[in-house]
């Protein structure tokens, strides 16, 4: 075991990417003492259909039994022992949504997998996959810690103005308000780029899913996404 490996894992709905990281002496200075390099990544696609596959480092695919997210992480596992890549000290789940409490990094023990549980209803289709990874990665790996980073959570911060949306105090008080997204994209960015530099400055993350932010040196004050990712940007699927 490698301490300082991490091994973080995104969840889609039908695909699991992995990558094994560790400290970039390289980094720039302004992106502080945690910037990470990559040794590895895994793809797995096709959870769930009749032709599971699995490729590291971009190469050449080949046929995997996952018939669900949980496979497919024990899949990521086989895959980086196979090819002698060092085992991770810890690994970090990209989890959708916190909900409205959830609004930092945490230790993914009973407790918060309880209360994820209990928001699944946020993120429905996504959610359930995520959880499934982490608790099966508990069994084949007791001895990993997981920590849990939500995409929310960079605009937790969000100002009153950008995220009230114009409905009742109860609807509110109830966790229905704008959250944003693509926030680990976002934090990277502000990371790579530094706060201060950036000033005021509106972040694109585009792609199949596509989303902007506004950030005033670093700090989140508005976002295109609301309650769910589906506002905004017109998308590959959502418009």
């Amino acid at each position: 075991m490698s301490d300082d490996v991490v091994l973080c894992i995104n969840c889609g709905s039908s695909s699991v990417k992995a990558a094994l990281v560790a400290p970039d002496p390289d980094a720039p200075a302004h992106a502080g003492p945690t910037a990470m390099r990559r040794l590895a990544s895994v793809h797995v696609d096709g959870i769930g259909t009749e032709h599971p596959a699995v490729a590291i480092d971009g190469g050449h695919r080949h046929s995997v039994d996952a018939a669900d997210h949980g496979d497919a992480v024990a899949v990521v596992l086989d895959v980086l022992a196979e090819g002698g890549h060092p085992y991770p000290g810890a690994a970090g789940h990209r989890l959708v949504h916190g909900g409205p409490d959830l609004v930092a990094p945490v230790v993914l023990d009973a407790d918060v997998l309880a209360r994820l549980e209990q928001v699944v209803g946020f993120a429905p289709l996504h959610l359930p996959a995520e959880l499934a990874a982490v608790r099966r990665l508990a069994e084949v790996r007791v001895d990993l810690p997981q920590v849990g980073c939500f995409d929310t959570a960079f605009h937790a911060d969000l100002p009153a103005v950008a995220t009230r949306l114009p409905l009742p105090s109860w609807v509110a008080d109830a966790g229905v308000r704008r959250y944003g997204f693509h926030g680990l994209s976002y934090e990277w960015l502000v990371a790579r780029l530094g706060g201060d530099h950036l000033g005021r400055a509106v972040l694109a993350h585009l792609g199949n899913g596509a989303s902007l932010a506004a950030v005033d040196h670093g700090r989140p004050v508005d976002t295109t996404m609301g309650l769910t990712p589906t506002g905004g940007l017109v998308m590959g699927t959502r418009t």
